[in-house]
């Protein structure tokens, strides 16, 4: 169940090439960097008589490469399954009875392990009638659609999606990144592509995975926002499918939402608020500490300056001093006299201030002061009546954009029995209600959308 990329998530742990363990997509430095020709070995020690146990550790060409790294909290007690994800390079997986290479202590290997260290999971249960099925989402722009796939999703793990969306999230995974002017969204639907890769850029690559998909024995859920509520498009994209051996399922997802997604987009609208609120209070908390570091600084060098100042003073009382030392040893000489400038009172120089331990002081006082008291945490908020979706919640990024709406809302439709779907199943309404909605939203949707092809008619 869990991500194809390691460590992209908290239920996977392992290390990248550059030597650092990932962990719930946070990165580690820990270990040195490897490469080509490298034999590599991570090491699980789930053994409590040991000093090191539970714990993971990466080997190179036998040698440590890092001390043992300790496993997070979400993996203590659960069954661990070996992985590796790479791309571009020849790998080679060996898993034992035999080491490629000796490590400096015996260990047994996964294809050595004992039966209790070992949990053997069933293969996959296929579906009764040994057809998996593609699933062809139908929901209507900025009413719910990637959430519910979302919540599917999580719910029915054996359902890989395939979208312009997953596409992106696989390709960034996989190192790839676009620069900040190519990474804006106009729409959740179709984000840019625009890597630099021709093949993923025309979404190329997307064809090959229809096409290599299907021999994977897995579900599968078409995810295309437009192309699913536009007749043509739904029947053109069966077609694609029509020999791939799986069943085509429409899934409608409109109308009146269930409870539990009204409570998952609850739950989204609050996620929301709490991390504008989140970066707010980060903002604040920065712009706090710049103005403590400059108050610091004033008064930092307003002291120096009182101290520069006394020193100046100080400097021209002392010169003062000599000078009438010197005035009345020439006066007590013309008189045949000798002067002891100690015996005089009123040339002793003033009583010595304590200057380096003065500035030593304070500026022991100034690392002990306690800055301003500040919250730790961003203070939790709250969803006002106003706020709570009414019933979607809505992104930032559409669904689909404002040009794409006014070209083809009006070919908007539930799937029908004459469209070649093996199966039609409803989520959230029946089918006469779906249709009714459907009318319902494209009335709303005229009253407040611009028409692009609008031509007018002959006299």
């Amino acid at each position: 169940d869990s991500s194809l990329f390691l460590g992209a998530t908290e239920d996977s742990i392992g290390f990248d090439i550059e030597g650092a363990l990932v962990h719930n997509k946070a990165k580690t430095a820990c270990a040195t960097k490897f490469g080509s020709g490298d034999i590599l070995a991570v090491v699980l020690n789930l053994d409590g008589s040991t000093p090191n146990a539970n714990t993971i550790s990466l080997f190179k060409n036998g040698v440590r490469a890092c001390a043992p790294q300790p496993l997070p909290d979400s993996l203590m007690g659960e069954t661990l399954h070996p992985a590796v994800t790479f791309r571009n390079l020849s790998l080679h997986c060996n898993f034992g009875p035999s080491l490629l290479r000796p490590l400096p202590f015996k260990c047994r290997m996964v294809q050595d392990a004992s039966v209790k260290d070992a949990h053997v999971l069933p293969a996959p249960a296929k579906p009764k009638d040994g057809k998996y099925e593609v699933l062809f989402p139908v929901c209507l722009p900025d009413e719910g659609t990637f959430d519910w796939l979302d919540m599917f999703l999580k719910s029915h793990p054996n359902y890989v999606e395939l979208s312009d969306r997953a596409l992106v999230d696989w390709a960034e995974k996989s190192g790839l990144t676009r620069t900040s002017s190519q990474t804006t969204m106009t729409s959740r639907d179709k984000p840019d592509l625009t890597f630099g890769i021709k093949g993923l850029d025309d979404r190329t690559v997307m064809k090959v995975i229809a096409t290599v998909a299907p021999l994977q024995g897995r579900n599968l859920v078409a995810m295309e926002v437009k192309a699913n509520l536009v007749k043509e498009e739904r029947v053109a994209s069966l077609a694609k499918w029509d020999k791939s051996g799986l069943k085509r399922v429409a899934c409608v997802v409109m109308g009146d939402p269930s409870a539990e997604f009204k409570e998952l987009c609850i739950e989204l609208a609050l996620a929301a608020k709490q991390e504008a609120a989140n970066i707010e209070f980060r903002a604040k908390s920065e712009q706090a500490k710049i103005k403590r570091e400059l108050e610091k600084q004033k008064q930092k060098l307003q002291k120096e300056r009182e101290r520069t100042q006394k020193r100046l003073k100080k400097a021209a009382a002392e010169t003062r001093r000599k000078l009438e030392i010197e005035k009345r040893r020439n006066a007590a000489a013309l008189k045949g006299e000798e002067y002891n400038p100690d015996e005089d009172p009123e040339v002793q120089p003033p009583p010595e201030e304590e200057e380096e331990e003065e500035a030593k002081a304070e500026e022991e006082a100034e690392e002990e002061e306690e800055e301003a008291p500040m919250d730790e945490e961003p203070p939790a908020v709250e969803l006002t009546a106003e706020e709570k979706p009414d019933p979607f919640f809505k992104h930032s990024v559409p669904d689909l954009s404002p040009h794409v709406i006014s070209g083809f809302f009006q070919k908007f439709s539930a799937p029908g029995d004459d469209e070649g779907f093996d199966e039609i199943k409803y989520e959230w309404s029946s089918a006469a209600q779906c249709k009714e909605y459907v009318k319902h939203w494209m009335t709303l949707k005229k009253n407040t959308t611009r028409i692009e092809d609008l031509v007018p008619g002959e006299w």
